[in-house]
């Protein structure tokens, strides 16, 4: 991916081409790598969707790292680049921009509220973020770097669900950790929903 200068061929080719330099850190993002991601430097202000990208991924690394204060603080930069920024060059272009800066933005409050064991605010916003995804144009490949919106409302839902009934199952951090809840407290057929007991655990 780094093979190439993403940021130079960015800025000489337009947005549609910033793609390009939020896929490394996108890739780190979704690896869970939250040291390397904090370690990516800023791409130049003038690329508008790197840098809301940028923000969005720096605060979702202090989130999970339990760095409540530094997570608000890259939600907050986040929201003041939305506001002041022009997005038209990117309309102009069928980029996408402003819809997945808001995008990430929503995912970014879910982040933060799921550190604080705020579950049903992290349900609620990973909610409102899955409406966001719909509206986002369909692109090969496709212009949101993580399809998984669902599995987060899925993930912080489960952690509800965990806490209230299996209380020292402990909560689900991220989406790996939903299969442990899941063989833990999903039921698995008609028969144990009816109140027989699970199968063992294999």
């Amino acid at each position: 991916v780094k093979a190439v200068d993403a940021v130079d061929a960015a800025l000489h080719f337009g947005p549609q081409a910033e793609i390009y330099v939020f896929t490394p850190i996108a890739t780190l993002l979704r690896f869970e790598k939250w040291d390397a991601v904090l370690a990516e430097p800023a791409p130049p202000k003038q690329l508008i969707l790197d840098r809301t990208f940028w923000r969005y991924a720096r605060g979702t690394a202090f989130a999970a790292k339990g760095d409540l204060k530094d997570a608000q603080t890259e939600r907050d930069e986040l929201a003041a680049v939305i506001a002041v920024s022009d997005f038209s060059a990117y309309d102009q272009n069928a980029v996408p921009a402003k819809q997945m800066a808001r995008l990430g933005l929503t995912l970014l409050d879910g982040e933060i509220a799921r550190a604080k064991g705020d579950l049903d605010g992290a349900v609620a916003k990973f909610r409102a973020a899955y409406e966001l995804q719909k509206q986002i144009p369909y692109s090969e490949p496709p212009w949101w770097h993580q399809p998984q919106v669902e599995l987060k409302i899925l993930t912080a839902s489960l952690s509800a669900w965990a806490s209230l009934s299996a209380p020292n199952a402990g909560a689900v951090s991220s989406p790996t950790s939903i299969v442990i809840i899941n063989k833990r407290i999903m039921p698995s057929s008609k028969k144990q929903r009816a109140g027989q007991p699970a199968p063992p655990p294999r």
